[in-house]
């Protein structure tokens, strides 16, 4: 059903910014989103792939699942103040905003969350929004407020609820109400560095602010919009390698970036490797077939004694990263300059150094790939080549990698603190339905100035299979007990006897 992945990805928004802990003010702003409404978007994108999708007979099943846990867990996200279940209330409410659109704001976190919703409504669902809101305000400990102004409905919660209302209202009076650009259905805006911890992305990195505009082009979703870092970013690039012998066709994805050891070095897990530099280029493929045909190419100076300096110290970080648990074991092939990991569910990841006409290369195989001489095209290559300003390049056959993370998702848990999901949960169903359909996606990210950067991606729905599958996994998993997905690992073996 239509509303199925704009649910997800609005809930996915609510999810974030309710998993935010801490912030430094009431006004550290969160999550921006303003959607053009369903009406809208199937005018705009029609004849696309992403309705398509939206089309499916288990769409409507995620739809309300949903819906169903934004009323249920709505009054503790939005801090309403409001201990009793609403859900009943709430739940024409959020049908209301999917279909006919609307502005959604979060700031702050915890007891001082601020939240904001402003839509265009026909008179009856006006009515029956005041209704609503009129009963929860009476309820004790309420923190909301909500008032009209021509066809617009205003509702706030949080301590500051009635001052939010009455600013939104203002800008509406003057003529400065929410509003979309001709082309776009969906406006989103986050706050990269607040974010980051329920992300579980490293929060020493800079994080920027990320502002983003989806509109439709043919078949496809395009996505438009920028990075603003509030600091410089020390990007300093070099001219692009490509590790050119090691990427072997049947390809489904291939990833460059290039600058990025400013940042790497700021990551605890890098730091624990102690290494005297970061790469500056990295290379990421994977291979149609098995989903671990997936490898990855660092560019260092001096990769071979890299390698021999990694064999200890890559142990300990990479056990601390899966959770903490010591599995499988470390053998280090001195001859050969390689360093295995095995007893690892259905993989056996290998990092070795390598020469190639483009300089050295940190190497890296999750599986060992089958060898092929057929090399991509370069039409592939050449998306990066003489590009100076390109900080990152994605392509990927979305069909195939959505399929090859869903199965990863499914062998993390054996290993790592990686929660189990149940392919038979609404997400998981649309996820496994809505595959065939996807075509190829593709993102651009190319420096502006210090501070800025600009994104660009072209795809049938405007996420990758990765992000598809955090999505869906973030919504399946929201509201069930902690210990869900959790499986139980065995104990470490006990020393053999001597």
């Amino acid at each position: 059903m239509m509303k199925s992945l704009f649910a997800a990805m609005a809930a996915g928004a609510v999810w974030l910014a309710g998993s935010v802990a801490s912030a430094s003010a009431a006004e550290t702003f969160l999550v921006q989103a303003h959607f053009a409404g369903v009406q809208a978007l199937q005018k705009m994108a029609a004849g696309s792939r992403l309705l398509k999708a939206e089309a499916l007979p288990s769409a409507r099943q995620w739809q309300e699942d949903v819906a169903a846990k934004v009323a249920l867990l709505g009054p503790e996200i939005f801090n309403l103040g409001i201990a009793t279940n609403a859900a009943p209330q709430l739940r024409p409410l959020v049908n209301d905003w999917w279909q006919y659109g609307g502005l959604l704001e979060i700031k702050g976190a915890a007891a001082q969350r601020q939240t904001l919703v402003a839509l265009r409504l026909p008179a009856e669902r006006r009515a029956a929004w005041k209704q609503t809101l009129d009963a929860l305000q009476k309820a004790p400990g309420a923190k909301l407020a909500s008032s009209e102004e021509g066809s617009w409905l205003v509702a706030a919660g949080g301590p500051q609820a009635a001052a939010a209302v009455k600013q939104c209202l203002a800008q509406i009076k003057a003529g400065k109400a929410p509003a979309l650009s001709a082309e776009t259905w969906l406006y989103a805006r986050f706050n990269g560095q607040a974010l980051a911890p329920a992300l579980g992305l490293p929060v020493e990195a800079d994080w920027p602010e990320v502002e983003l505009e989806f509109s439709s082009k043919g078949e496809d979703v395009r996505v438009q919009g920028t990075l603003q870092f509030a600091r410089p970013v020390a990007w300093k690039p070099e001219p692009w390698r490509v590790p050119r012998p090691l990427i072997r066709e049947p390809l489904v994805s291939f990833t460059a970036a290039n600058g990025v050891a400013p940042w790497l070095s700021k990551t605890r897990w890098f730091q624990g490797l102690e290494l005297k530099n970061a790469p500056n280029q990295v290379y990421g493929w994977s291979q149609s077939g098995m989903p671990l045909l997936v490898q990855a190419a660092a560019r260092l100076e001096d990769a071979t004694n890299t390698v021999t300096r990694l064999a200890n110290k890559l142990p300990p970080v990479a056990y601390q990263i899966i959770g903490g648990s010591k599995v499988g074991d470390f053998f280090w092939v001195s001859n050969r300059a390689e360093l295995l990991w095995q007893g690892l569910p259905l993989m056996s990841p290998l990092l070795k150094a390598t020469r190639t006409p483009e300089g050295e290369f940190v190497w890296v195989q999750m599986f060992p790939a089958p060898a092929t001489s057929t090399n991509p095209p370069p039409e592939l290559f050449a998306q990066v080549s003489n590009r100076p300003n390109l900080v990152y390049y994605s392509w990927e056959i979305t069909e195939q990698r959505l399929n090859s993370w869903r199965q990863w998702f499914q062998l993390l848990p054996l290993f790592s603190h990686v929660r189990q999901v149940p392919a038979n949960l609404p997400g998981q169903t649309w996820l496994q339905a809505a595959a065939p359909l996807l075509g190829n996606t593709v993102t651009e990210i190319t420096f502006v100035s210090p501070q800025k950067m600009n994104f660009v991606r072209r795809g049938p729905v405007g996420l990758t299979g990765f992000e598809l599958n955090l999505l869906a996994r973030a919504l399946d998993l929201w509201g069930q007990p902690p210990d869900f997905g959790k499986l139980q690992k065995p104990p470490p073996k006990a020393p053999s006897a001597q």
